[in-house]
Parts: C-alpha cells; structure tokens; sequence
C-alpha cells in the first residue's frame, strides 16, 4: 500500500510560491475546441536559509469537449521546453 504524505496550506505557506505568466489561444468548433497553452513556471522554495528559484517554459496542448452545456478537458498533452535551477542565497 502507498502512503501520500499531504501537506496543508498553512504548512508550506511559508516555504513555497508559485508565480505563473500564461498566455493561451483557443479555436472552437461547434462542441469541440483545441488549445495551447505557453506558460513560463516560476517556483520559489524556501527550506531555513536554502532558498532555490526554479523556472520552467512549458506548453499545453489540449483537445476540449463541450457536454451538457459544460466544457471538459478531452486531452491534454504536456510539452516541457526546458528547465532551470538556482540558488537564492546571498
């Protein structure tokens, strides 16, 4: 059996952030619609003095279905451009 380990909000408040620049374009048809999504990923970790920035430019390519009135994600195909690491410390 799997253990997941879940932290609350309260828990990482003070040891994470995300920050997300998101730019998307849409084309629909009928019931149907496909998406891409760009979006450059900031991550900031915070562990006592160690504090790491990671960035990541990435793509989503989705495929969406409109049921009952309601959109829905069909697919969604992840493409990761790249990814960098840093330390923050001074």
């Amino acid at each position: 059996m799997e253990t997941v380990n879940k932290l609350s909000l309260e828990e990482i408040a003070d040891r994470y952030a995300i920050r997300a620049l998101i730019g998307s374009k849409i084309t629909l048809s009928g019931d149907t619609a496909i998406g891409t999504t760009y979006c450059f990923a900031h991550h900031l970790t915070i562990d006592g003095d160690d504090k790491k920035l990671m960035v990541a430019a990435i793509r989503y390519n989705d495929n969406f279905i409109k049921i009952n009135n309601k959109w829905f994600f069909k697919e969604r195909d992840l493409k990761v451009a790249w990814v960098e690491t840093k330390p923050l410390n001074s």
